[in-house]
């Protein structure tokens, strides 16, 4: 029986994450696990410079910015021939830490792999999902 039954990845589109990405597909072929890859579009409406905004369209924003994000990973999955049966795309709105917890959880991931570049958040994810198998690979900001 394989080692990981399914992968979490966790991007935000930086060359640190698309290699990582790399990466956890290479485990995937490997165990022949199933990747969840997940980017998390902040809330408009909780980020600090909403004060700023009045009279923005937030609801257009974030649909552009969901719009955007499913653009990208789509993309990318292209890019590197990824097999629809078994690589997954979501894009999903809110805080990292939460969403990345909260779709590990739904999707029973046995391994959580990422290129953190949000530093605490992604500590604050680990430690909050209790995952023995979370892995980042931390950028230099």
């Amino acid at each position: 029986m394989s080692a990981f039954r399914t992968i979490l990845v966790a991007t935000d589109f930086s060359e640190s994450s698309q290699e990582a990405f790399d990466v956890a597909l290479g485990i995937a072929r490997d165990t022949r696990a199933d990747v969840h890859v997940l980017y998390v579009v902040p809330d408009p409406l909780n980020l600090p410079w909403v004060v700023e905004g009045a009279g923005m369209d937030f609801i257009e924003l974030q649909r552009t910015w969901m719009a955007d994000a499913r653009r990208e990973l789509t993309q990318t999955l292209a890019a590197r021939g990824a097999d629809p049966a078994k690589v997954k795309a979501t894009v999903a709105l809110g805080t990292p830490a939460v969403e990345i917890t909260r779709h590990a959880a739904q999707w029973k991931s046995d391994l959580l792999w990422s290129a953190a570049t949000a530093g605490a958040q992604w500590d604050d994810c680990c430690s909050a999902a209790s995952h023995k198998n979370c892995c980042t690979k931390r950028s230099a900001r």
